[in-house]
């Protein structure tokens, strides 16, 4: 008799708990996403609309992001910060007297690298 009524409970738990929101079940995200070459990602989350990626692309409720403008700008960071990088390192090898010489050195750096291009955003949504 207790394991019936447990089946039972169990049962009426079931069917309250899928009767509640089924909507929502259907409206998952869908995520679409590609790897561009220079490592970052290209993703699009929706949850009403549709997307699609292929090599280089993701297509996000009809807009189509491309991989080229992300690849060049993080080319371009990398090139400044690997710029800023030889710069510290040659006033840091200039220097004859540590403090505060090396510190004036990074704070240089810090400067360089804070005025690096930025990289686009890589994730979408709608």
């Amino acid at each position: 008799m207790k394991k019936a009524l447990c089946v039972a409970g169990l049962l009426m738990a079931l069917t309250v708990a899928l009767g509640i929101d089924p909507v929502r079940i259907a409206e998952a995200a869908q995520t679409c996403s590609t790897t561009c070459s220079s490592g970052r990602t290209l993703q699009c989350t929706t949850a009403n609309g549709t997307c699609t990626s292929s090599a280089g692309t993701v297509t996000c409720c009809g807009q189509t992001y491309s991989c080229a403008p992300i690849d060049a700008a993080v080319a371009a960071r990398n090139a400044c910060l690997n710029d800023c990088l030889d710069d510290y390192e040659a006033c840091v090898d200039s220097c004859t007297v540590r403090h505060p010489c090396v510190t004036n050195c990074a704070t240089a750096r810090t400067s360089c690298q804070s005025r690096c291009p930025a990289v686009p955003p890589t994730s979408f949504s709608c």
